[in-house]
């Protein structure tokens, strides 16, 4: 038993220091908020309990601590250690979903069982305080008889058991009720977890049927022998750090890649709607618009638990020129009403109301020209503040002549780049404020919207899509044309492709032979597009001019000298002047009397051992520096590395697009299918390898991607075979 006491108060260690961790991180990132305040005072009072039960138990022949006061000591504080942890756990949510009053009415309504439990813990302290100075006079010896109210060590236990027995029942009901319904606030709000309560229900039961179960103590000694069974404790302990790693690692990484596969898919939809502005007349741009609008706000009515506080109405407003106006009746959705403070707006029906927004404009020149104090029309002073502080401005504090028809309204102004281009008039009948969703969605949909509005107003439609195919094809041009059209290596022999997904790819791949050493490299600017071809020339350029002065100055480039020169220039160029926001991975190598050196971070390579008749994957040639274009500071020295190609020995570098091409059941082609290719004609000329390699892509894909992305592979797709002579 000693030994189960000392294992559980080692426990404490561990439990605190790993909370700790995860209260450091969230404090460094986020700050002092609710969430990390809450954090750090359930370890404190976790804490507090591994410093009570270990002085009890390392002095309790000094200074024993009878069993029923450690036990509801320990109860009380792991109660409120598990009820601070879950408060931290969901505070945020709270506050966000304005679900705060809610939960204080729902901790007052249990105040009743506090008081019990704290009169009873009282009476159960004071009693054992009042047995130890004068136990001839220990009081109130009910349920005894005459014979053994004499005995006073009898009489204590009798009355500790049944208090402490009271006392579980009501930190039971307490648990049960924090358990069931204290977090209870509104489903689908609330990520409930109950099980910390419903161990603690179980330990402390179990703890008390132990001590029941022992025989009445006849003295005092024996009273002192009968410590309380810690070792059960242990199970709460590991509770504890299983609810911590469970919400502030598991929950954190998954919101993580939730966040992340949301943001991809919101680069997806808008590139779709893109794709579909430019190739539509200019009847169905407005129609596009009131289905954008009525998409968002279908997912803002799917993700509202409270259905009567949703978005009751919304206004889609677009800059022409210098005038901003409601362009169609389309984007009039639901009950909306002008930005005016006119009694008479409570008497129109709503076709009148319809009729008042299509003529309601604002001079977007003379909002620009005048300061907020000046202007003294309320619908002009709100959009004039968007436009200022390019943020959602909410009012809920309505004028007189909106009282009775709306209880909030919010404007979103939508912004292309920094040009104000239109915005979003929202309301709410029944509720004053906006979820943490609806703002999500609505700041989606005026991204969106932005997007739409910038093509509407810089195209007629034949004339821009014929003027954007033209200038993606001509850069399409520009970046296969830089691409070498053989690769004629000394002492090797080289098949080469690169295709891109879309008109402009984010593949390279380039060779320069020089008295030094023969270079060559392959990299991939993240996303595919203009933006990304762009980068992929500015590198190119910077790889050539990097190793043409190395040349004319007749010194040896290393190549993480060359990556860190592109690294640089990329920064420079691509980030700062451009403003681009892509980066690239790269790997360049240089190959010297059969000997090849390599730098920078890519993708797996694969070289096939002739005489071994075997694949190595060269795991070195990523994740060992910074990718190109993020940091003037990179240096890539710790990436280099090297490997030794012997007769008829193969390299094989290629880009995500090859081993991410997607099959129609939702697979990848993936490293081994590389493999796989490759091995089945590993005899064969390099240019007959790259065929190969591309028909088992292609057919891989044919009913995957290449359907879903009409003909094409949804990354482009690149493939140096490079076999030693």
């Amino acid at each position: 038993m000693e030994l189960f006491n000392y294992f559980h108060l080692f426990t404490f260690v561990p439990v605190v220091a790993v909370g700790g961790i995860f209260w450091f991180e969230r404090m460094y990132r986020h700050g002092a908020q609710k969430r990390t305040v809450y954090l750090f005072l359930s370890l404190v009072i976790l804490a507090a309990v591994g410093v009570l039960q270990t002085m009890a138990w390392t002095l309790r022949d000094t200074l024993p601590v009878d069993w029923a006061q450690l036990f509801v000591f320990s109860t009380i504080l792991y109660y409120l250690a598990f009820l601070v942890l879950e408060y931290a756990i969901h505070v945020k949510r709270i506050d966000e979903s304005f679900l705060s009053q809610d939960f204080t009415r729902a901790l007052k309504g249990q105040i009743g069982w506090f008081i019990v439990a704290g009169i009873l813990g009282t009476l159960i302290v004071g009693l054992y305080g009042t047995y130890n100075t004068v136990p001839s006079d220990f009081p109130l010896n009910l349920l005894l008889n005459e014979d053994q109210k004499h005995s006073g060590l009898l009489g204590y236990d009798a009355h500790m058991r049944l208090l402490t027995f009271f006392f579980t029942i009501i930190m039971v009901v307490l648990c049960f009720l924090a358990a069931r319904s204290l977090f209870n606030l509104q489903e689908g709000v609330i990520r409930k977890r109950g099980y910390t309560f419903y161990f603690q229900i179980v330990v402390a039961v179990a703890i008390l049927i132990h001590q029941f179960s022992q025989p009445v103590p006849q003295d005092m000694k024996a009273a002192s022998d009968q410590f309380l069974p810690m070792s059960w404790y242990v199970i709460l302990n590991v509770i504890f750090a299983v609810r911590l790693v469970e919400e502030f690692f598991f929950w954190s990484q998954y919101n993580l890649r939730s966040d992340r596969n949301k943001l991809e898919q919101r680069q997806h939809v808008q590139n779709l709607l893109i794709r579909r502005v430019i190739s539509s007349p200019e009847e169905e741009e407005k129609l596009i618009i009131r289905e954008t609008v009525e998409n968002s706000l279908e997912k803002m009515r799917a993700r509202m638990v409270v259905q009567e506080y949703r978005v009751t109405g919304i206004m889609v407003l677009r800059a022409v020129g210098n005038i901003l106006r409601v362009d169609d009746a389309r984007h009039i959705i639901g009950y909306c009403t002008p930005l005016v403070d006119n009694k008479n707006i409570k008497n129109l029906d709503k076709n009148r109301l319809t009729e008042i927004l299509l003529h309601t404009t604002f001079d977007l020149t003379e909002l620009r020209e005048s300061l907020i104090e000046n202007i003294k029309d309320f619908g002009k002073k709100i959009m004039k503040t968007v436009m200022v502080q390019k943020q959602t401005e909410i009012v809920s504090e309505m004028p007189e002549s909106f009282k009775g028809l709306q209880r909030l309204f919010a404007v979103v102004p939508i912004f292309d780049g920094n040009n104000f281009v239109g915005a979003m008039i929202v309301f709410k009948d029944s509720f004053d404020k906006l979820y943490p969703a609806e703002k999500e969605l609505l700041n989606e949909l005026a991204e969106n919207l932005g997007t739409i509005f910038s093509l509407m107003s810089t195209k007629a439609v034949q004339r821009e899509r014929n003027r954007l195919k033209g200038e993606m094809d001509t850069a399409r041009n520009i970046q296969t044309s830089i691409l070498p059209k053989k690769i004629q290596m000394e002492g090797f022999t080289v098949g080469s492709y690169m295709q891109t997904a879309s008109e402009v790819g984010g593949d390279v791949y380039d060779f320069i032979a020089t008295p030094f050493g023969q270079y060559f490299g392959i990299g991939d600017v993240s996303g595919h597009g203009l933006p990304a071809g762009m980068m992929a020339v500015i590198a190119t350029s910077a790889f050539h001019g990097a190793i043409e002065t190395s040349r004319t100055m007749k010194k040896e480039l290393k190549v993480d000298e060359l990556y860190d020169i592109v690294n640089r220039t990329l920064c420079t160029i691509n980030r700062d002047r451009i403003g681009s926001d892509k980066f690239m991975t790269q790997n360049y190598f240089i190959e010297q009397k059969g000997k090849i050196t390599h730098a920078g971070s890519h993708l797996i390579g694969l070289l096939y051992h002739k005489d071994r008749d075997e694949i190595e994957e060269l795991t070195n040639l990523q994740e060992k520096t910074a990718f190109l274009g993020l940091s003037e500071f990179v240096v890539s020295n710790q990436s280099l590395g090297s490997f030794v190609m012997n007769k008829d020995d193969v390299l094989i570098l290629y880009s995500d697009g090859v081993i991410e091409a997607k099959h129609a059941n939702g697979s990848l082609f993936g490293l081994q299918g590389l493999k796989d290719a490759f091995l089945e004609v590993r005899e064969q000329s390099p240019d007959d390898v790259l065929a190969h390699i591309l028909e088992r892509v292609n057919k891989f894909a044919e009913g995957g991607d290449k359907k879903k992305y009409g003909g094409t592979f949804a990354d482009d797709v690149s493939l140096l075979i490079i076999r030693k002579d």
